[in-house]
């Protein structure tokens, strides 16, 4: 073998050593989870990456979320793991909200001022789920919403059995949590699920992959992100292309309610409107012009609250039956007005 041949060969060995490496840091760095990541989280919690916390308001929903009455809940995942949630219930409600959290955050930090109008200004029960490998919930694992959307059906039953069949519940999910209640929207679900809020959700892993490799780490994403799924599917038996939110949302019957935020640049906004397009149920959007990720309830509180008062009017099973009352106390007047008789005989 020539000198030339045998420097090719060292180089070509070095390189296919650099891909399996960074392969493996990326299965191992982007999908399992750190240590400050087990401890417990609380409305009280200081943790750094709770950047939200830093916001006025923000602060203020995390203060009055800590002076609420709350139970410490869990259930038992499809794989086995215990996973927790905090409970917030309302006396009289009629409608429950499931919220869902982004990836390596918390539902406290993700929704804080957002879960309190639900509590206070909709009057609905709250559930704040740590997501498996989050918070106070066991894992070692993120499947970017392929397990957490079985983990959301199973939250989704126990509320159902906590606070019975006719309590109508809604899915709300930020980002990675916004992905679980999109893929979650297409499993069997029980019927009290009446609708779904999607918060700066990605087309599928792969798409969000590639963006941040390409424009924030300014990498190629070919062959790096092929070598990456190519060990998640040996190592975790999943890939990044073949269950995505995308996909889920052509498939689902449940009436979704896109949001995002127009300055995103961890999840661009073009996300949620192909997400949106390939949703074949009905459904509603709303870009809010200059927030960033995770932050469209902040950049238009007024605007996000009516759209989302307003969705959950139109869907709650409440909503439909006053409604029909509705057009029955109309019926005589339309019968006065045309001159004719509505009743029988």
């Amino acid at each position: 073998m020539g000198l030339a041949l045998k420097i090719a060969a060292v180089l070509a060995g070095l390189y296919a050593a650099f891909l399996l490496c960074g392969g493996v840091y990326f299965y191992v760095s982007v999908l399992h989870r750190t240590r400050k990541q087990h401890h417990a989280e609380t409305p009280e919690s200081t943790d750094p990456f709770n950047w939200l916390s830093y916001q006025p308001e923000a602060q203020e929903g995390l203060d009055q979320l800590a002076r609420l009455d709350h139970e410490e809940v869990s259930v038992r995942s499809f794989d086995g793991l215990t996973l927790r949630g905090h409970l917030y219930p309302v006396k009289g409600a009629r409608r429950t909200f499931l919220l869902a959290h982004g990836y390596r955050s918390t539902g406290y930090n993700d929704f804080n001022a957002q879960a309190v109008y639900y509590l206070t200004g909709l009057r609905a029960n709250v559930l704040i789920i740590d997501q498996r490998a989050h918070g106070s919930s066991e894992g070692k694992r993120m499947d970017f919403g392929l397990s957490e959307r079985f983990d959301v059906r199973t939250w989704a039953e126990f509320l159902v059995e906590r606070f019975g069949p006719e309590q109508d519940l809604f899915l709300n999910g930020i980002s990675m949590g916004c992905a679980s209640v999109l893929l979650a929207a297409e499993l069997p679900l029980p019927a009290a699920v009446r609708g779904v809020i999607a918060d700066c959700g990605y087309t599928s892993p792969w798409d969000e992959f590639a963006y941040l490799i390409k424009w924030d780490a300014h990498l190629p994403v070919r062959p790096l992100l092929y070598v990456a799924e190519g060990i998640t599917r040996c190592l975790a038996h999943w890939d990044f292309r073949s269950v995505t939110p995308k996909k889920a949302v052509a498939r689902t019957g449940l009436p979704i309610l896109f949001l995002h935020g127009g300055a995103d640049t961890f999840v661009p906004p073009w996300m949620t409107r192909e997400n949106y397009a390939a949703c074949a149920s009905e459904k509603e959007l709303l870009i809010v012009p200059g927030a960033i990720h995770a932050q469209s309830y902040f950049g238009d509180t007024p605007g996000v609250q009516e759209k989302i008062a307003r969705f959950v009017e139109k869907h709650e099973r409440w909503g439909d039956a006053e409604h029909e009352r509705a057009a029955a106390r109309e019926e005589p007047s339309r019968a006065a007005e045309d001159g004719t008789s509505r009743l029988p005989g």
